[in-house]
């Protein structure tokens, strides 16, 4: 335990001088993002004057404090110092010196999270503090009684969003897959969550006009993994503040405030996570291909569906996102080195697409049409699992197993086949109404 705390200071004491640069970055930020917040006014038909040389009529004072930017300095701190707390992992002379010392994995672990998070709070409160002590001289026109339980509630996310990148970033091998990990997985929920509003949307009708509002909400104020920090932001300003500014905002955020349980759940998993593999990962593995089903191996596919879905249209764009993940293949190989499971997914994504942006245009064939893509896909997995041999016996095969799994891809091509010309037969069919119209 002595040990533990010798190193957690000296993690502490070595990142001094950045914490304090964030530090003073946060200040200004906060000082020149707040101002001209505190000084607005407000007509009497509600319009908004900075100061009061703007307007000659009578107005008064809008009692406004705008705590985006307390958020901000915690969405950008915790990103940044998780993955500058962390990155010297990714190097392997640096390892047999982390690895050396009298500590566990564990101790370790816990060590650099620790000192993370500390600094992340510690910006986090410079930031709040300059709130508060600008908003004091308007306290009258303020609940800054309430500012206490935004501090808390955003550092309790903060810190779950600190976790989110640390784990992330901790899954590749390298530092920039870290970061493309984190960005990418960052803003997929958003993306997810479009599409599925997209494919949903033939079942609109059958579902309440509340449901599929939210739907339609969850995607826009939750995709995001920093977008809890946001939120509370908003709902604590016009709860601290005399003039509603984000009202609608914050009505839409009230009715989807089970959402701030679904991250939260997210947070604890990526703090578990971390721990887990910080543990159990080799050192060999520094600096080598980001191997983790967390990183390319789930983008890639993940991201190349959801793009193609999102492109309706059989345009240019098609051509590009599938492009795009070529790219992102030859990044995740270094190099033009594909394997049989990286043809697969392109296969396999290319085959989905087309099926879905054919079927999206006849709503009564859309759980048929995704039923049958993953009838193919188990399928073919299935049988090249079959197909491989038995390591005991060289060129043995389950005959019978195999012919089973043949028959069942077979089928899955054709109705795969009849689904795709079915549905290509209805586009042409609609593209020639269009045109004599």
């Amino acid at each position: 335990m002595t040990n533990f705390k010798k190193y957690l200071y000296y993690r502490f004491k070595k990142s001094f001088l950045r914490t304090a640069a964030f530090a003073v970055m946060a200040l200004v930020l906060t000082y020149y993002w707040v101002t001209p917040t505190l000084l607005r006014y407000r007509d009497a038909e509600g319009g908004t004057y900075f100061g009061q040389g703007y307007y000659s009529g009578e107005l008064s004072y809008a009692g406004y404090l705008d705590l985006s930017a307390a958020s901000a300095v915690l969405i950008v701190a915790a990103a940044v110092i998780a993955v500058m707390e962390t990155s010297d992992f990714k190097n392997k002379r640096n390892l047999d010196t982390f690895y050396s010392l009298p500590l566990s994995r564990r101790g370790l672990a816990l060590a650099h999270y620790l000192s993370g998070a500390l600094q992340t709070a510690l910006i986090f409160t410079v930031s709040v503090i300059c709130s508060f002590i600008m908003a004091l001289p308007y306290a009258s026109y303020m609940k800054l009684w309430l500012l206490p339980a935004y501090y808390l509630l955003s550092l309790i996310f903060g810190l779950g969003f600190y976790s989110f990148v640390i784990f992330l970033f901790g899954e590749a091998n390298t530092v920039l897959d870290g970061i493309i990990f984190c960005g990418m997985w960052g803003i997929f929920g958003s993306l997810l969550l479009y599409n599925l509003t997209v494919v949903t949307a033939p079942f609109a009708p059958y579902m309440t006009h509340t449901f599929w509002s939210n739907l339609h909400n969850v995607g826009d104020y939750w995709g995001m993994a920093y977008l809890p920090l946001g939120n509370l932001a908003n709902l604590f300003t016009d709860m601290v503040s005399k003039t509603k500014a984000f009202e609608s905002t914050s009505t839409i955020i009230s009715r989807t405030f089970a959402m701030f349980f679904v991250w939260a759940g997210i947070y604890i998993a990526c703090a578990v996570g971390y721990f887990r593999t910080f543990c159990r990962k080799g050192a060999e593995n520094a600096g080598e291909i980001s191997s983790s089903a967390f990183g390319y191996k789930l983008l890639i596919p993940l991201y190349g569906l959801n793009l193609l879905i999102d492109n309706s249209d059989f345009d240019i764009l098609l051509v590009i996102y599938f492009a795009l993940m070529i790219v992102g293949y030859v990044i995740y190989r270094r190099g033009f080195k594909f394997k049989k499971g990286d043809i697969a997914v392109l296969i396999c994504t290319a085959c989905s697409y087309f099926l879905l942006a054919g079927v999206l245009q006849m709503s009564e064939d859309v759980l048929l049409a995704i039923g049958s893509v993953l009838f193919f896909i188990v399928s073919l997995c299935r049988l090249l699992g079959a197909l491989k041999e038995n390591k005991e016996k060289p060129g043995y095969h389950e005959k019978g197993k195999v012919a089973m799994l043949a028959v069942l891809f077979a089928l899955s091509v054709l109705l795969l086949a009849y689904i795709g010309a079915a549905c290509a037969a209805d586009i042409i069919h609609y593209q020639d109404t269009v045109t004599v119209y």
